[in-house]
């Protein structure tokens, strides 16, 4: 036992000489003032949460999938990262990290970078507008890439929030307000201004962008304490190895995808064709009190698309507080909105009285108009569009008089008449989804030849939901 005692204390001797032997022999050196100059500021009030947490790589696990077939050799990319050189604030370095990384987005995971350059069109042009607003460098548009994979509504385990992957402590510091119904970070126009104001002011403090970068991603303070731990050097490779593991993987990751996205043709990465374009869709102001599901009915645009677009809507709902926010449309639906502006405030009032989708009418009800009802409320209550309730009640106009009897059931296949009654019984079909001209012609005991002799110019890729077919004449 005695002996035990002994080598332990020779190895905590040996391990105390070993550490204090590498203190500085004469007096401690002062700190750098540029250093401590942007130290003074990190520790102010307005710098307090300018750090950012990131999820981490998992750099075991990243790596190991199966092998692509392109084997572009080492000369081209040097050749190629030479171009990219040429005209850019950012000094591309080819090296094997950032070879891991070209490994991933160019070859084992060609699937995931297509669908970000096909999601591409939708917010790069909004991206270089702030950038260029800010005077920045456009290549860092492709950030965003590294911290969100384009989605508008990624969440990290920190907590970070949007396209830009703000924390709450530093998305309050540039105005992005988040609350219950309601979260600025997933604004796509509230979130890049903020992030090129975050950027813009870690670059007056590194006049690097490379340097920038690692600051968005760790926190200014981290890549401060990284430059004293190199010896006051200051670029990002020199400071490397004193990041954070997760900052470590976070430059070369952005290289390597400002690689990927110019050179996605020579690695055979086509872009997943996109829903809509940034330059398709258009900005409104407005005031609260109204949701997305009654814009969504009175404006005839599917609910999930307007949820897509605004996902900073937390609950579908914008806030009634006094301010206006900032609601995206497709940009043929914006003359709309303004035009009926007021029309469609007065009908979210309706909607609050209204259960959406719950009607206890029956399922061949007729509803009778009541006074100060419109069609896009009565459309929200029962669960169906206007466009379907003029179809299956011959209305020109969305004009309604007390007591008119509307046909409510999405499922009718007569249609209640707001027309005077003649003598005619044609029968009618109303197109459903997955409805066929086999299938209505077999449902209704007629030929696919009658129904298109009844319906000039009737084709199958013409069938729409909620569409009216002659199926039969009778004098």
């Amino acid at each position: 036992m005695k002996k035990r005692s002994h080598i332990l204390f020779i190895v905590f001797f040996a391990w105390g000489v070993s550490v204090f032997s590498q203190q500085p022999a004469g007096p401690l050196l002062k700190d750098n003032p540029i250093l401590a100059n942007i130290d003074s500021m990190i520790a102010s009030k307005m710098y307090k949460n300018l750090g950012k947490s990131h999820t981490s790589y998992n750099y075991k696990t990243v790596f190991t999938a199966s092998e692509s077939t392109d084997n572009t050799p080492e000369w081209v990319y040097k050749e190629r990262f030479e171009k990219m050189n040429e005209n850019s604030s950012f000094h591309f370095v080819y090296n094997e990290e950032v070879k891991q990384w070209l490994d991933l987005y160019a070859k084992r995971r060609k699937g995931l970078t297509s669908r970000m350059f096909g999601l591409a069109p939708l917010y790069f042009p909004v991206f270089e507008e702030m950038l260029d607003k800010y005077n920045m460098p456009l290549e860092i548009k492709y950030l965003a890439i590294v911290e969100s994979a384009l989605n508008a509504q990624a969440v990290s385990p920190a907590k970070a929030v949007g396209l830009w992957q703000f924390i709450p402590g530093t998305g309050k510091m540039y105005d992005l307000d988040n609350n219950y119904l309601y979260d600025a970070r997933m604004d796509l126009y509230k979130s890049t201004e903020a992030a090129c104001r975050f950027m813009s002011d870690l670059y007056k403090q590194f006049n690097d962008w490379e340097l920038v970068l690692a600051a968005y991603n760790c926190g200014p303070g981290n890549v401060n304490k990284a430059i004293r731990r190199a010896g006051g050097k200051s670029t990002f490779w020199e400071i490397m190895p004193h990041l954070p593991r997760e900052t470590r993987g976070y430059v070369p990751a952005f290289i390597a995808v400002n690689y990927v996205m110019r050179y996605a043709a020579e690695h055979q990465i086509v872009p997943a064709e996109p829903v809509f374009s940034g330059y398709l869709l258009d900005t409104v102001c407005l005031k609260g009190g109204v949701s997305l599901p009654m814009l969504a009915t009175s404006l005839q645009i599917p609910l999930e698309e307007l949820k897509w677009f605004n996902p900073h809507f937390k609950k579908g709902i914008i806030p009634s507080d006094g301010q206006y926010y900032t609601l995206y449309l497709p940009f043929n639906k914006t003359g709309e909105f303004i035009t009926n502006e007021q029309t469609l405030y007065a009908q979210a009032k309706e909607f609050k009285n209204v259960s959406p989708h719950h009607s206890s009418a029956s399922a061949n009800s007729v509803h009778s108009v009541r006074k100060g009802e419109t069609l896009a409320g009565i459309a929200h209550k029962y669960g169906c569009s206007v466009t379907q309730l003029k179809d299956w009640n011959n209305l020109k106009s969305t004009n309604l008089q007390v007591g008119q009897k509307i046909n409510v059931n999405n499922k009718a296949t007569v249609l209640v008449s707001n027309k005077p009654q003649s003598t005619s019984k044609d029968k009618y079909h109303i197109v459903q989804a997955g409805d066929t001209l086999y299938k209505i012609a077999q449902q209704n005991g007629v030929s696919i030849d009658k129904i298109k002799e009844l319906n000039s110019g009737i084709k199958e890729n013409s069938l729409k939901v909620g569409m009216k077919i002659k199926i039969a004449s009778v004098s």
